[in-house]
């Protein structure tokens, strides 16, 4: 069984490691790479469009997400891709965090139940009311501290988050869970339901949004990874979750967010989403010019 440990904040894992330890450094990095991410959005938008069939330029729609997915390695590596869909974004106050497992400790469908999250520069409080709706909603999800306290798919999105909604509150959630459809869609009906309850007039900004923590493909070359993540992505923009595990399963495709980035698009189309925008697609070869063993990363925004 998880521990549960209400209203205790949560130290930094891996700060010092995935990224700048102390708040300066981390605050100019992150200025830095959301300039980065912009210019990596703009070079790379007629690629894009041409690959996948969408829009050239970022739908102003989508500048208000239901669900953004995001990767989360390092920031030299994954940075400009992360900043890329949040440059220009209205990011809700209240943000779900929906993670993969790296350390396999704890509950599956865990979620920090109150508290705050630190990173250099200030904690992010956690949205323990959120918390206790979501647990109401009969999804499966319980509180829990042991599936997060050593994991880094949550912490390192943070500082992005609080630099684009400094006053956001958070509820992280690992998704460790097993694929099995019952449970699975048990819930996704409880996310939807969640997010249909945060619903704000037409025109008005969201009260809530899903962030889905995920890199693609791990570990081959540059060209096999384009290929994987080439095959996750269709299905994913299209917003078809069962086809999305299907590649990931039958291809082998090392995507770690798969099971979330699934959970939550079925969640936002019971909500009502309906788009998709790819914002960036890059590999670790672009910080660290090694071609032959690299991590896909790719961001996307979700309406």
């Amino acid at each position: 069984m998880g521990e549960q440990h209400d209203g205790i904040s949560r130290p930094a894992a891996v700060a010092g490691y995935f990224y700048p330890g102390d708040a300066r450094s981390l605050d100019r990095e992150v200025e830095s790479l959301m300039r980065e991410g912009g210019h990596l959005r703009s070079r790379q938008a007629a690629e894009l469009a041409a690959r996948f069939g969408q829009e050239s330029e970022l739908p102003e729609a989508a500048r208000r997400p239901l669900m953004l997915l995001l990767p989360h390695a390092g920031h030299v590596y994954s940075g400009a891709t992360v900043c890329a869909a949040l440059a220009g974004v209205e990011l809700p106050r209240r943000l779900v965090i929906l993670g993969p497992t790296h350390t396999g400790l704890g509950r599956n469908l865990g979620f920090w139940p109150g508290g705050a999250w630190e990173i250099p520069g200030g904690n992010i409080p956690v949205d323990e009311e959120l918390g206790q709706e979501l647990a109401a909603l009969g999804g499966g999800f319980s509180p829990d501290v042991a599936c997060h306290v050593r994991d880094h798919a949550i912490e390192v999105l943070l500082p992005f988050l609080r630099h684009v909604r400094p006053d956001c509150s958070i509820l992280p959630v690992t998704v460790g869970m097993p694929f099995e459809p019952e449970k699975f869609g048990r819930a996704a009906q409880a996310l939807a339901e969640l997010l249909k309850r945060h619903e704000t007039e037409e025109g008005a900004p969201r009260d809530l949004a899903l962030i889905v923590s995920s890199d693609m493909n791990h570990f081959a070359d540059e060209t096999r990874t384009y290929e994987q993540d080439e095959a996750a992505l269709r299905p994913l923009l299209k917003l078809d979750a069962s086809s999305l595990l299907k590649a990931v399963f039958e291809r082998g495709i090392s995507m770690c967010g798969a099971l979330p980035a699934a959970l939550a698009i079925m969640a936002c189309r019971a909500a009502g989403a309906r788009h998709a925008h790819l914002c960036a697609h890059d590999t670790s070869a672009s910080a660290s010019g090694d071609t032959s063993r690299v991590v896909g990363y790719a961001s996307v925004l979700v309406w």
